[in-house]
């Protein structure tokens, strides 16, 4: 979700000025492809139907539309990335 100055929500989420996001300073991923179990239906007991799936992440600066005004950005070594 993208931060919007003029949303009816903010002054829930940035009440607390010291807030920051949980992708705050995180470690970005490089170029790699990483493998996931996903949900793929389901077997005739009942049980989740599980297979492996690949992605391949590119490398990525801040994905956040918002991050110049948003305050909970304030800091992070990704904003001005």
């Amino acid at each position: 979700m993208t931060y919007q100055p003029d949303h009816d929500l903010n002054h829930i989420i940035h009440k607390d000025p010291a807030h920051r996001h949980g992708c705050h300073n995180s470690p970005r991923p490089r170029s790699e492809t990483k493998s996931y179990l996903i949900q793929d239906g389901w077997y005739p007991d009942g049980t989740r139907r599980m297979v492996s799936h690949k992605t391949n992440w590119l490398p990525m600066k801040c994905g956040h539309t918002w991050n110049y005004s948003d305050p909970a950005c304030e800091g992070c070594e990704w904003r001005d990335a």
